[in-house]
């Protein structure tokens, strides 16, 4: 579940055409366990939410797993699968962490324990950080499971263009706790910002339900640095 503080979408009249790049070279799927895309990701970031989200006190974890790079401040060429997980409450309350278990994509509007919703998504991401695609999805299964200290992950996936996904990855599962705020009421900034962004990221949303020649862009400006694992320094103000 993400949440943004300011969120500002503006349309474009595009003279170009948006190609969806891949960033894998699809295998001919020519037996039962071929697959359109299959990955072993590399590396992970999420947000556990609490229960603020959930319709029935569920808890929400929002997970990145992912083979980009960083370079500078941008993760470029690489795929994410995000997914928007929904469960029972964590043991750990100072170490939030998905019950272990089978996940199933689940119904719009709906957050039942062991699904993940249809926000979750696939997006790719080119040598340039640039989005080249955005990916519904249409049907799939997630496991995860715990050893050693480490998150162990397996889905088997198929997008709204119908191509099938394999993707795994063991590794950490840093979460940022946000179970405290934001709630789903949007907070209301009562005084004046002003302030300079002196670095600034732009990626295409989508086109859906808008006319043809037009594209939805999302524009993101900030006044502070990442860390070494692309996450933001606060202090700072990031406008979306």
């Amino acid at each position: 579940m993400y949440y943004e503080k300011n969120s500002i979408f503006i349309s474009i009249h595009s003279l170009f055409s948006v190609l969806i790049g891949c960033h894998k070279s699809a295998p001919e799927n020519d037996g039962p366990d071929k697959y359109d895309y299959e990955y072993e990701l590399t590396d992970f970031f999420g947000t556990y939410y609490g229960s603020h989200f959930g319709k029935n006190g569920e808890y929400n974890f929002n997970s990145t797993f992912h083979n980009m790079k960083l370079d500078g401040l941008l993760f470029i060429d690489g795929v994410s699968y995000i997914f928007d997980i929904y469960t029972s409450a964590p043991i750990d309350v100072n170490n939030p962490l998905p019950q272990a278990g089978k996940y199933t994509l689940g119904k719009k509007d709906e957050t039942k324990e062991m699904t993940f919703t249809p926000n979750s998504k696939i997006e790719h991401v080119d040598k340039d950080g640039f989005l080249t695609a955005s990916l519904a999805l249409k049907e799939g299964e997630m496991t995860i499971a715990y050893e050693n200290g480490n998150l162990i992950m397996e889905a088997f996936i198929v997008d709204n263009l119908g191509k099938s996904h394999h993707v795994s990855y063991s590794g950490p599962a840093p979460f940022t706790d946000s179970s405290q705020g934001p709630t789903d009421q949007i907070t209301i900034i009562e005084r004046d910002v002003d302030f300079d962004a002196p670095n600034s990221w732009t990626s295409y949303a989508n086109n859906i339900g808008l006319e043809e020649g037009l594209i939805k862009v999302c524009f993101s400006l900030y006044d502070m640095n990442f860390d070494s694992s692309g996450y933001f320094i606060y202090p700072g103000n990031n406008l979306r």
